[in-house]
């Protein structure tokens, strides 16, 4: 799926969806929701699961910067582990501003290019709208996906930004509409961040692993193939959210560090 015209000519230095083989070095594969900034808790979260750079798989769910303190030290620790990443709208943000696609960048969009330093700005354009793992089935995007529909077909803006339905029209709004992941069929998983206001999510054919940190929450990571989480609490709330989680949800797991669940693409919601 080669990306097409001016639109991805500028933004894309990449193929827009990867398909992933089954490494033969690589025991385990850890995939890990949005980081923010949050360099501390990914060192955390990657010790407590022995990430070992040689024999692991790393795949993170976009937004690997921006709202946090640590971008360039996120950004600088994935390329030189040699992990992969799928493209987060905070992501796409920088991605194009440096393109010079952005009439009027924001003061805090600017700071963060320069912190960034160009030549991560340049890497960033290289990460995906999704990744997809052949092994075991399962897409990695940042967002969502348009049910009934491929993921290689869902338009760009909802692989990043989608996080409801509301009778079948596009939700992007915080807390608003019902999960999109309720009405994704598969018969692929499909594992995504983005949506920290719903928390940890588990349904029949998508796990959500945003659990945010960088409001003062989890880290979360799944674990493959054993289809484990683990997570590390944030240490501090580094930017409040834009609302406050809803009573009636855990916006992360619980404070025993013990898997709150074993997701799989057969478990039920």
């Amino acid at each position: 799926y080669p990306p097409q015209g001016v639109y991805s000519k500028h933004l894309f230095r990449t193929r827009l969806h990867v398909r992933l083989k089954r490494p033969m070095d690589r025991r385990r594969t850890i995939l890990i929701g949005d980081v923010h900034g949050c360099f501390p808790e990914l060192k955390a979260l990657l010790k407590k699961v022995r990430f070992n750079a040689k024999q692991d798989r790393l795949i993170l769910a976009g937004d690997l910067i921006g709202k946090g303190p640590y971008s360039r030290q996120v950004v600088d620790f994935v390329r030189t582990v040699g992990a992969l990443a799928v493209r987060g709208n905070h992501d796409h943000r920088i991605v194009k501003a440096c393109a010079g696609l952005v009439k009027k960048v924001k003061p805090e969009v600017k700071t963060l290019m320069q912190t960034l330093g160009r030549d991560n700005c340049r890497w960033l354009a290289t990460l995906p709208l999704s990744i997809y793992l052949e092994e075991y089935k399962i897409y990695v995007v940042h967002a969502g996906v348009k049910p009934l529909s491929r993921v290689e077909n869902t338009p760009i803006d909802h692989l990043m930004n989608l996080r409801g339905l509301s009778k079948n029209r596009a939700v992007f709004k915080h807390g608003e509409g019902e999960p999109w992941a309720c009405s994704w069929k598969g018969p692929e998983l499909v594992v995504f961040g983005h949506d920290a206001t719903r928390g940890l999510q588990i349904h029949k054919y998508a796990v959500g692993l945003d659990t945010g940190c960088v409001h003062g929450g989890n880290l979360t990571a799944l674990v493959l193939p054993d289809f484990k989480l683990a997570h590390v609490p944030s240490l501090k709330m580094y930017k409040p959210p834009k609302i406050p989680w809803p009573d009636n949800v855990v916006p992360f797991l619980t404070s025993s560090g013990s898997p709150a669940s074993q997701p799989s693409s057969s478990s039920s919601s």
